[in-house]
């Protein structure tokens, strides 16, 4: 019987999707990447409170990066050149530290101080979700919860993949293993990981706002006529449809919805301008970097030493392919979320030019728009 309660027992209901994210709270913190805990109130009200384990963890971590740094620049540590004495030497190395450090101060700050701790623009998501439950659609939160926990669990899957990576390109070619500069490898990528999955979380929430409202607005075209049957005169004899009020109401609140959108694409852009800057140049000037790499490796025949080679691509590779991977990403998710946004317009426009919508709907859509 008991058995039989928790079968049917319904899931756990969030308020908005704050709430739905409290999985991921504890991981955050001893990921050092969230100073502050952003919560809900009772009236969805979004706060942030200051979580002294997180600043623990925040300050241990980065005490050992800069740690590491200071060894790598003391003892000139590098896995690179132990695979391939490239002509650049240590000015190679020395271009990519450089990037890197830079990147890695901007982004301990913005990850664990200013994105952990704005409410801004979660408060804007909450906003959002509270006006579409008012349209009628109720957006059910609980789906956000395992993926609220499946990042972070990523974010450690990939850093175990890329210390696999190392581990076996300078395994048997070295007697003193550089685990400062492993470090440092690890937690720059570790912050450029972090920050995009910030900005995607983020960009896929309004977009699947953006896909509600088109929804909404895809029903009531498709509609058409059918929605007019119910019509009244007035004292003037002008007809006035009982049912265009309805929906005229309906598109409003529509346009509402739709100018939070795109204050909360606003507040993107201001919250993670920036950082995507700086996040997709290192990674550009790594790119090309390590393809100079590569190739300068290829044209002195390196290959000819087999195993040398392929423990030389498996380094070499994994960089490319990780800063491929952030810049797409990132690109894609803004650019199907515009796609969506596009979409919304196109939408009030065929409405507008539709016969099926009288005047005074069409008036309302050109309002709102």
């Amino acid at each position: 019987m008991e058995q039989i309660r928790q079968i049917c027992k319904p899931k756990k209901k969030y308020s908005n999707v704050v709430e739905a994210c409290n999985l991921i709270r504890s991981l955050r913190r001893v990921l050092g990447v969230s100073i502050f805990n952003i919560e809900s109130t009772s009236g969805n009200i979004i706060i942030s409170k200051f979580t002294f384990v997180g600043f623990v963890f925040f300050a241990l971590w980065h005490s050992l990066y800069f740690y590491a740094i200071y060894n790598v620049y003391s003892y000139d540590q590098t896995i690179l050149r132990v695979l391939y004495d490239t002509q650049l030497k240590h000015y190679g190395d020395l271009v990519e530290n450089v990037a890197t450090t830079t990147y890695v101060i901007y982004a301990m700050w913005k990850i664990s101080f200013d994105l952990s701790g704005a409410t801004k623009h979660m408060q804007q998501l909450v906003n959002i979700d509270e006006a579409i439950n008012e349209l009628g659609d109720n957006i059910d939160h609980a789906k956000y919860s395992a993926p609220s926990f499946i990042l972070p669990l990523t974010h450690v899957i990939m850093c175990i993949i890329r210390l696999l990576s190392i581990w076996i390109s300078i395994s048997k070619r070295i007697d003193f293993i550089p685990y400062s500069k492993i470090y440092q490898i690890l937690f720059s990528d570790s912050l450029g990981f972090a920050t995009i999955v910030h900005y995607c979380v983020y960009l896929f929430i309004i977009r699947d706002r953006y896909r509600r409202i088109n929804k909404v607005l895809r029903n009531l075209q498709s509609r058409g006529e059918n929605c007019f049957l119910v019509r009244m005169k007035n004292s003037d004899n002008k007809t006035i449809g009982t049912q265009d009020r309805a929906l005229c109401e309906i598109i409003n609140k529509c346009g509402k919805i739709y100018s939070m959108l795109y204050k909360a694409t606003e507040i993107a852009n201001d919250k993670f301008g920036l950082a995507l800057l700086l996040t997709l140049s290192v990674w550009l000037l790594l790119i090309i970097l390590y393809l100079y790499y590569f190739m300068e490796a290829t044209a002195a025949g390196l290959f000819h030493e087999l195993d040398r080679y392929i423990k030389f691509l498996i380094f070499v590779l994994w960089q490319i392919l990780f800063a491929i991977a952030v810049m797409t990403s990132s690109i894609y998710i803004c650019e199907i979320t515009v796609k969506e946004a596009k979409i919304t317009a196109f939408l009030a426009h065929a409405m507008i030019n539709s016969r099926a919508i009288y005047t005074s709907v069409k008036e309302e859509v050109l309002k709102v728009g």
